[in-house]
């Protein structure tokens, strides 16, 4: 609806009660959920750094819904920023 910035406010506050109560997996849900809206608003590289950090943060504590949102939303950033290969490799990533 273009309610951009009250969103993020929203966003942010999420990632700190996520923080301050010690819910990777949901920081993880709300980092990745929050690069989706950088992706609707153009900003390609703070979705690939904040879908990325999403994924590393949480990978050893996630379930594998939230891992592949997180590896999703970096493979659309990479997509349209036109690197196939980044695209693939994020889908393709297992949990190590």
């Amino acid at each position: 609806m273009g309610h951009h910035d009250i969103a993020q406010r929203h966003f942010i506050q999420a990632l700190r009660l996520a923080r301050s109560s010690g819910d990777l997996q949901t920081g993880c849900y709300v980092l990745a959920t929050m690069s989706l809206q950088a992706f609707l608003r153009g900003y390609v590289t703070e979705v690939i750094d904040m879908a990325e950090g999403a994924y590393e943060r949480a990978r050893h504590t996630a379930a594998p819904r939230v891992l592949a949102f997180a590896k999703l939303a970096a493979a659309r950033a990479y997509g349209r920023a036109g690197d196939e290969k980044a695209a693939a490799t994020a889908l393709a990533r297992r949990r190590t």
